[in-house]
């Protein structure tokens, strides 16, 4: 949504998205190993530490009013970067937590997790940018979150709900 109300294209907003999950699946593969071979703790505290400076950049230069399709787009990339890169961190990190006889159940926990987070993030930031971008704009993101609302419940009958 962000990626619209900057630009005012949805071709745009699809370029910075594509743009971003490219950026994301290059990185998964290499987090995992780096994730097996290192400090968990460390990687998902450093994790959280970029996450929060990019999240903080991007605020910044949105209040700012300099927020464009190019600026938009690194941070987008960067940021998927981040999440393809520690994505696997917690999972990771359960085997040292989480007794052997637990982890399917551990694991399935993660899951649902992320899966109640990625399927409420869509609907959610259309309901919250409603109050941030005032009364003109609002029809725009209410009727973004009832879509996504609607063909993610029908996605979800057929068993076919994106987990990323």
């Amino acid at each position: 949504l962000l990626a619209l109300y900057v630009t005012g294209s949805p071709a745009q907003a699809g370029i910075i998205a594509g743009i971003g999950q490219i950026g994301r699946v290059l990185a998964t593969l290499p987090g995992g190993v780096v994730a097996d071979r290192h400090n968990r703790r460390t990687l998902m505290v450093v994790g959280g530490a970029i996450g929060l400076a990019i999240g903080s950049a991007l605020t910044a230069f949105q209040l700012a009013g300099m927020l464009g399709f190019w600026l938009l787009t690194m941070l987008n990339l960067l940021m998927s970067v981040r999440n393809g890169f520690f994505s696997s961190t917690s999972n990771a990190a359960l085997k040292s937590v989480v007794h052997a006889k637990q982890i399917g159940p551990a694991m399935a926990a993660n899951e649902g997790r992320d899966a109640v987070i990625a399927l409420s993030g869509g609907p959610a930031g259309g309901v919250l940018w409603c109050g941030v971008t005032g009364p003109g704009d609002n029809n725009l993101h209410r009727t973004h979150s009832a879509r996504t609302i609607r063909s993610r419940r029908s996605l979800s009958r057929f068993g076919a709900v994106h987990r990323g």
